[in-house]
C-alpha cells in the first residue's frame, strides 16, 4: 500500500511529517546532490512562488519545486548575496536569500518558464536558459523537449559556451519580421575551444507562404539561422557541429556571414525557403571549409547562393531535389562529391557561375531531370 515516494523515503531512512517535510541525515536526503552538512536536514516540496515568499532561517533546509516543467532540487547558498533571480537556476526569497537549483549537465527552457505549447511566447525563457551558461562563461547544454516553442523575438546562441540538444523540438518563428530566428555566434578567441559545441535535433519554422513543390514562394525577409559575429567582439561561430536540424519557411534558410567558417553540417534538411543556403559578397574572415554531409536541399526557389569570394563549400552525399534553381555561384567555390541533383523542369539554367574564380566541381553522383518542358 506504499506510494513510490513512501518507498523512496523508507529506503533512505526518511520520515515525512504533517507539513510535507522530509527529515533525515543530509547524506540520506541529498545523496548525489553534492551538498555536505553534518546536521539534520529537511527537504520541502514547494512551488517557486512559495520559495520566493520565504524569509527567516533556512539553514539545513532544501527544496523540491513542484511547478510543472520546473521540478527539481534546490538548496540555500548562504555565501551568495548578489545573484539575480532568473527563475530557472536562482530564486531570491523575500528577505534576499539565494536558493539555487541543483544542476546536472544541462538546463531546460522550462526551468525558466517556457511552456512549449505553441501559443505562449517562449523567447525570453529560451534565451535565459542559454544566457545561464554564456553569462557564467561555463560550457553546458540547453536541452529541449520534443515540443513546439513559439518565439516572437530572435534568439542568440553563443557556441563558445552553449550547445543545443533539441530532441525534435520545433521553434515556431512565424511572427518574426525583417530579422532572423536565430543568430549563432561565438565569443572566445582562439575559436578552437568551440570544437566541443553542437546544435542538434531542432526544427526552425518560418512563415512559409507558397505552394509545396517548385515555385510560388512569398517568403518575406526573415532568415532562419544566421551564422555571424556578434556586435561586441571579433570572434564568430566557427569549429562547430550542426546535426539533424530542419530549417524551412524563410527568405534564406541558412546565412553565412562574418567569421563563419569550419562548420560541419550532418543529416540536415533545408527546404521550402526562397533561398536555402546563402552567403553575401562582402564577408569579413568567413567562408572557409563549410561542409555538408548527407544533407537535403529541396522545394525552394534556389538551393544554394554564394557570392563570397573566400568561400569553399563542400557537399558530400547530399541531395538537391525539386528546386527551381540549384546553384548560383559568384566568384566562389563549390565542390560536390557523390551528390544527387534532381528536378522536374527548370525555367532557367539550374547552375549559374559568374565572376572571377567561380568554381563548380562535381565528382560522381547523379544529375537528372524527370520531365522536359
Amino acid at each position: 500500500g506504499y506510494t513510490p515516494e513512501d518507498v523512496a523515503n523508507k529506503q533512505n531512512n526518511l520520515v515525512v511529517d504533517g507539513t510535507g517535510a522530509r527529515y533525515g541525515t543530509v547524506d540520506a536526503i541529498n545523496a548525489g546532490l553534492g551538498l555536505v552538512d553534518t546536521k539534520i536536514a529537511r527537504l520541502y516540496k514547494r512551488t517557486i512562488a512559495q520559495i520566493r515568499a520565504l524569509s527567516g532561517d533556512l539553514s539545513n533546509i532544501n527544496f523540491y519545486t513542484t511547478d510543472l516543467g520546473q521540478e527539481g532540487n534546490w538548496y540555500y547558498d548562504s555565501t551568495d548575496t548578489a545573484s539575480a533571480d532568473n527563475t530557472g537556476t536562482v530564486l531570491v526569497t523575500s528577505d534576499g536569500k539565494r536558493i539555487k537549483r541543483v544542476l546536472s549537465y544541462f538546463v531546460r527552457p522550462e526551468f525558466f518558464g517556457a511552456k512549449g505549447d505553441n501559443s505562449t511566447d517562449d523567447s525570453t525563457a529560451i534565451q535565459s536558459a542559454m544566457n545561464f551558461y554564456s553569462a557564467s562563461a561555463k560550457k553546458g547544454t540547453v536541452q529541449f523537449s520534443g515540443k513546439t516553442y513559439k518565439i516572437n523575438a530572435p534568439l542568440v546562441i553563443d557556441v563558445a559556451y552553449v550547445s543545443i540538444e533539441g530532441n525534435g523540438a520545433r521553434l515556431n518563428a512565424k511572427t518574426l519580421v525583417g530579422t532572423q530566428a536565430i543568430t549563432v555566434t561565438g565569443s572566445v578567441s582562439p575559436p578552437y575551444f568551440q570544437a566541443t559545441s553542437f546544435i542538434k535535433g531542432i526544427e526552425v519554422e518560418g512563415d512559409f507562404r507558397g505552394v509545396e513543390g517548385e515555385g510560388g514562394f512569398m517568403p518575406g525577409t526573415v532568415i532562419g539561422i544566421r551564422f555571424n559575429t556578434n556586435t561586441t567582439n571579433t570572434n564568430g561561430p566557427s569549429h562547430l557541429l550542426v546535426q539533424n536540424i530542419s530549417v524551412y519557411g524563410f527568405a534564406k534558410g541558412l546565412s553565412f556571414e562574418d567569421r563563419a567558417y569550419i562548420i560541419n553540417f550532418n543529416s540536415c534538411d533545408i527546404f521550402r525557403n526562397d533561398t536555402g543556403v546563402f552567403s553575401p559578397a562582402v564577408v569579413n574572415d568567413g567562408g572557409e571549409r563549410l561542409t555538408f554531409t548527407g544533407c537535403t536541399f529541396y522545394n525552394s526557389r534556389l538551393a544554394v547562393s554564394v557570392a563570397n569570394p573566400n568561400a569553399g563549400w563542400h557537399f558530400t552525399a547530399c541531395s538537391f531535389d525539386y528546386n527551381l534553381k540549384q546553384f548560383n555561384i559568384e566568384s566562389a567555390k563549390v565542390f560536390l562529391s557523390q551528390c544527387h541533383i534532381e528536378a522536374g523542369t527548370y525555367p532557367t539554367s539550374p547552375i549559374t557561375l559568374t565572376g572571377n574564380g567561380s568554381t563548380f566541381s562535381m565528382i560522381g553522383g547523379i544529375m537528372l531531370q524527370s520531365s522536359v518542358a
